[in-house]
């Protein structure tokens, strides 16, 4: 994924998706507390880390995770668009969703930063023409920053199609006056552009026959949604601000393995944020939903929930609840309590990883994966490790 070089959102998308139910795991805890320096945990460090924001910190980066939260998942739109697909963070340089090929205006038009979030209508095997929803939201400097760069994205996109050879036709809206849009045949899409406030949401739309009318009431609901959704988040005029305020005051992230000891390519996020990565995201939001989870930390393959009470995080483990397919059961890491793993290789082709061990502590429940059984054993009890020394944090 493209996106903040910091602390940011990296491919959630592979990793996570939807609820399986399984067997009792055979990774039973004893009663008490075990000696977590016994455990194979092979390289992999056991100790948490100060998280904290500094020079070399990417805040543009900070705030597209931030504002992913606020950015509507496609199947809220339309449940059929149960696949997550590409989610990015734009940082003011990327090249925006859709551009493809075309010189790119981000940074000609005073963009701060973004995020964007896809979903497709799950089909049976390659199908490139199937129903498909991105929004877009780009937060600019001002609102009347956000106002001009709709009108020079829509001139600069239509230019462009139009030296390609395709014939654009406008779209408008009677309920937002203000936006701007255009919808080609040829390709059976439209593109819609909305300033609101500070920002300019960006909704494409897609689908496998010619249905512009279809499109224009997808493009709309979408609006109606994100409109109200961005009212909650006030533009955040100021980056620097977020060096001053707390990265991690629940210690989640300094509770996530890292197996380089570098968060780089960390991100903390909630529910919504965390769902707009999700492969399947309306099964991610039911499996996180059922064990209470309100709070999210990764790092590469490493996914850390904080769910409502220990009861749950147990539960998540002993029934193999995943925020991805089913898979079957594998091996569970020796030694350590309220563990299972599961092959993901025979459910999900498009997992991030082969396997996938689920480690429960407490109120926290970690997703650890790697492509080698003997691996994912170790990073779980690494994982595991760090949670047993993370105790003084509250």
């Amino acid at each position: 994924m493209r996106g903040a070089r910091g602390l940011l959102l990296i491919g959630l998308a592979a990793a996570l998706t939807v609820t399986g139910c399984g067997p009792a795991a055979r990774g039973t805890a004893k009663p008490g507390e075990i000696d977590v320096r016994t455990l194979d945990v092979g390289g992999y460090p056991t100790a948490p880390i100060v998280i904290h924001v500094d020079e070399t910190t990417d805040l543009r980066g900070l705030a597209a995770v931030k504002l992913s939260d606020y950015v509507v998942t496609a199947y809220k739109v339309d449940p059929r668009l149960d696949t997550g697909s590409d989610p990015q963070t734009i940082t003011g340089t990327d090249k925006l969703p859709g551009f493809h090929d075309n010189p790119d205006p981000a940074g000609q038009s005073g963009l701060m930063f973004g995020f964007s979030t896809s979903g497709i209508a799950t089909l049976p095997g390659d199908a490139p023409n199937a129903t498909r929803l991105t929004t877009t939201v780009l937060q600019y400097g001002s609102p009347e920053e956000a106002s001009q760069a709709v009108g020079q994205l829509y001139t600069f996109d239509v230019t462009a199609r139009v030296t390609q050879g395709q014939l654009p036709q406008t779209v408008t809206s009677a309920k937002y006056r203000g936006a701007q849009g255009y919808w080609l045949d040829n390709t059976k899409t439209m593109r819609t552009y909305l300033a609101q406030d500070a920002y300019v949401i960006q909704i494409d739309t897609e689908s496998p026959t010619i249905d512009r009318a279809g499109l224009a009431t997808m493009t709309e609901k979408a609006l109606d949604l994100q409109v109200p959704r961005l009212a909650q988040h006030p533009a955040i005029a100021d980056l620097h601000a977020l060096a001053s305020l707390p990265w991690d005051p629940d210690h989640v992230l300094s509770r996530t393995l890292t197996p380089q000891g570098d968060r780089g390519t960390a991100q903390i996020a909630g529910l919504r944020g965390t769902l707009n990565s999700a492969a399947h995201p309306a099964l991610a939001e039911q499996a996180f939903t059922g064990m209470g989870a309100d709070e999210f930390a990764r790092v590469e393959n490493t996914l850390v929930v904080r769910t409502a009470d220990a009861a749950a995080a147990r539960k998540a483990v002993s029934e193999r609840v995943l925020p991805g397919p089913a898979g079957a059961p594998a091996d569970p890491p020796p030694l350590v309590p309220n563990s299972a793993c599961v092959d993901n290789s025979t459910s999900d082709p498009s997992a991030a990883t082969r396997f996938t061990c689920l480690v429960a502590y407490r109120r926290y429940l970690a997703y650890v994966g790697s492509d080698a059984l003997p691996d994912a054993h170790q990073r779980a009890a690494a994982q595991y490790a760090l949670f047993a020394n993370s105790q003084w944090e509250q």
